[in-house]
């Protein structure tokens, strides 16, 4: 082939750890990954289960010490876990404040299940694999959903072929279509670490999520009472409680971290990462190759337990909106700063929102662009036809962005009269099950009692 493809993670998911391509691993790359790090690693979870007088739940290739994948996602989710206890104790004296619990140890179980819609995203339970570690939780995880959506997020954001003369030159550059849309136009010279930046967001989103399952008390309320806790309407009532706890601590690790009233971030890299979070929930409830699939219809929003993933993207954009304003507001009240001595406001969080909003925006038309998926292009490039390519950049730039129905816009179910009336209702469920969630001690500051804003008639579809 005559054109080669100039990228950092396409293609690594099958063949490589997916610690790899997380930030975890830093500047270094497969090739340099030092044996002593995998090695300080390794020693750390080991550290850790001894610490709790546990061992691996099971014990096979997948849940190993050494399996990469198992000892980044357990560091990742006891360090989610160490950052709320951390957050509950007095600076100075360590002591846990009065009221407040920890959060205790959680184990990580991977799974290799085929790919299904009832085994895409992890779940939490109560330890049921070793009767000797009774008094821990575990999250199972899914690995082939992480490696397909790794897979997803590299075709999408780094997938940019060029055309190589004979000399090796580059001499033309296709840029994969979302880079054609605002805000990502401005992405493109780091387009390699986009796929590890949205992928590290969604997996600490779904270790949040499995986590609030567990601190928040759910699952106590289901040991102690399986009728009441496993109805449609409070299982609905504790995943959107899950989905705001979660939503919560990602938005506002980088405050919970903080020392002191300055940000080791500056400005314009902190707007940047909080839209960067916004968008990668949003991806992570609505991925797919099929755009179909993205279309969604009122009939589906009671055909499970679950809220669909739509109706779920909705509300989490909802919260994610009044969370960062709550962050502004607080950083404003504590004169919290960032690097670059810029002060922290509602202002600055809701443009933080607003470029999210953009990101996601970008990220729905992509899909209905005439050549979203840069195989079509390829193959005109490795038959030396390169001049239909640069007509058909032309002729799409011509015709302007694609058209976008609200039927094809993944959140506006929300925006239903149907699913208004569905949220509302379970809205209003919530002090109730707040009451009894407190009669079993969860061990997280629960979520406060709210009035319910109405959509205005107006928006209503």
């Amino acid at each position: 082939m005559w054109w080669d493809n100039d990228n950092t993670f396409h293609g690594k998911a099958d063949s490589y750890e997916l610690m790899f391509n997380s930030p975890f691993a830093g500047k270094e790359n497969v090739a340099s990954f030092s044996k002593d790090k995998m090695d300080e690693l390794k020693q750390h979870i080991e550290q850790l289960d001894q610490m709790h007088h546990a061992g691996l739940v099971k014990e096979d290739d997948l849940t190993s010490y050494d399996n990469s994948d198992f000892l980044w996602l357990s560091y990742e989710l006891n360090r989610m876990r160490l950052r709320y206890n951390a957050s509950q104790r007095n600076p100075y004296t360590r002591e846990v404040l009065q009221g407040h619990s920890q959060i205790p140890y959680v184990h990580i179980c991977l799974n290799a299940l085929a790919m299904s819609v009832s085994s895409l995203y992890p779940k939490s339970t109560m330890n049921e694999y070793k009767s000797s570690i009774k008094e821990h939780y575990v999250v199972d995880f899914e690995l082939p959903f992480l490696k397909k959506y790794m897979e997803f997020l590299c075709g999408l954001f780094d997938d940019n072929p060029q055309v190589i003369d004979k000399n090796k030159r580059v001499v033309y550059q296709f840029k994969a279509p979302i880079y054609r849309k605002s805000p990502f136009t401005t992405m493109f010279d780091y387009r390699h670490e986009i796929p590890a930046t949205i992928f590290h967001q969604s997996v600490l989103m779904l270790l949040s999520h499995e986590l609030a399952h567990i601190g928040n008390g759910h699952l106590k309320l289901i040991a102690k009472d399986k009728a009441y806790g496993s109805s449609q309407d409070v299982l609905r009532a504790c995943e959107s409680d899950a989905d705001c706890t979660a939503l919560c601590w990602l938005l506002g690790s980088r405050i919970l971290d903080v020392e002191g009233t300055c940000l080791e971030i500056a400005a314009d890299d902190y707007i940047e990462e909080l839209a960067l979070s916004v968008c990668s929930v949003y991806m992570l409830l609505s991925w797919s190759y099929d755009k179909d699939h993205r279309k969604w219809n009122v009939e589906s929003i009671n055909k499970s337990d679950h809220f669909p993933a739509s109706v779920r993207a909705y509300n989490m954009l909802n919260l994610a909106y009044t969370r960062l304003l709550k962050i502004g507001e607080w950083c404003e009240r504590d004169g919290i700063v960032t690097s670059d001595k810029v002060k922290i406001d509602k202002a600055f969080t809701e443009k933080a929102f607003t470029i999210g909003m953009e990101m996601i925006k970008a990220f729905d038309r992509t899909f209905f662009m005439k050549h979203a998926h840069t195989e079509e292009v390829c193959e005109l490039l490795d038959k030396g036809e390169g001049e239909k390519v640069y007509q058909m950049a032309m002729q799409e730039q011509s015709e302007g962005s694609a058209d976008v129905g609200i039927a094809d816009t993944f959140y506006m179910i929300g925006c239903t009269k149907e699913a208004q009336a569905e949220l509302k209702k379970i809205h209003e469920l919530w002090p109730e099950v707040r009451g009894r969630l407190l009669e079993v001690n969860p061990y997280c500051q629960l979520a406060a009692v709210e009035p319910w804003n109405e959509l205005p008639e107006q928006l209503i579809i």
